[in-house]
């Protein structure tokens, strides 16, 4: 068809006869198959990019059954800058006809997703993501999925402080609430997360690691994980570290309260470090 062709349709095909063997019926089954494939990327000159691939299959089985699929995605993306984007796509798959092999059956497919994100300055960024499934809205259950809203702030090249919030539709109530801050320099690092689960109203997971308190000779570390549900802390895990100049000796604390290796555990190393 020419050089110029795959710029302006960019397709793919195959086609293949094999011989399968069902599983479950012990038979053997010949399979005709003949598959179309196109991806095509269009951008202007301006911040509009649209993405998109399509699929055809047919196959033609020895047990005079068939099946052809069709296959289509599809995404629009704004872009302005660093300082905001904004993506849809659409994904459609749906199979026509039968097909005895298990390899060759799908399920269908009718799904947007939208998500856009904004950076206000060189400190602080927010997004928001979401779904619409056509099929569930076909069947009259709740076609919009989990809404999520993200954010992020940094100070300096040191502290950040990042949220995600998620909206259940089906429930219609924020199911997932997570808070994210850590420090972190050439001798410190520390972080501290916190879980709220809207479903249930409790503060369900705190998460806190430290690593690099000194003093004198002396480091500590630590990470502790607290269950809101059993109001208990489900692993603590502390470690000390005496600098020996040529060698480090190390003392460390593991007790975990669930878990395969739940217990307390003791720990003593001496580490060489002129080797």
């Amino acid at each position: 068809m020419g050089k110029q062709a795959p710029k302006t349709i960019p397709f793919r095909t195959e086609m293949s006869i094999g011989e399968y063997l069902d599983p479950i019926s012990k038979r053997r089954i010949t399979r005709n198959m003949f598959d179309l494939n196109l991806n095509r990327s269009v951008r202007d000159q301006g911040p509009w990019r649209w993405e998109f691939n399509g699929n055809f299959r047919q196959n033609l089985y020895s047990d005079d059954t068939a099946q052809y699929r069709i296959n289509y995605g599809s995404t629009i993306a704004y872009q302005l800058g660093k300082k905001f984007t904004a993506n849809m796509r659409y994904s459609y798959l749906r199979p026509f006809g039968f097909s005895p092999l298990i390899i060759d059956r799908t399920g269908n497919t009718n799904f947007f997703s939208f998500d856009t994100s904004w950076q206000a300055n060189s400190k602080s960024s927010f997004g928001i993501q979401t779904g619409y499934d056509v099929e569930r809205a076909e069947r009259s259950e709740v076609p919009w999925q989990q809404v999520g809203i993200r954010s992020e702030y940094r100070l300096g090249g040191a502290f950040s402080l990042r949220g995600l919030a998620s909206y259940d539709t089906f429930q219609q109530s924020w199911s997932n609430i997570r808070l994210d801050s850590s420090w972190q320099t050439e001798d410190l690092q520390a972080s501290l997360g916190v879980r709220y689960d809207g479903v249930r109203h409790t503060w369900s997971n705190l998460n806190f690691f430290v690593d690099g308190l000194k003093y004198g000779r002396t480091r500590f570390g630590a990470v502790l994980n607290y269950n809101g549900y059993s109001g208990r802390l489900d692993s603590q895990q502390y470690n000390i570290v005496y600098d020996l100049h040529c060698a480090e000796a190390i003392l460390t604390l593991n007790d975990f309260g669930t878990g395969f290796r739940s217990g307390r555990e003791f720990g003593l190393f001496i580490r060489l470090k002129s080797i």
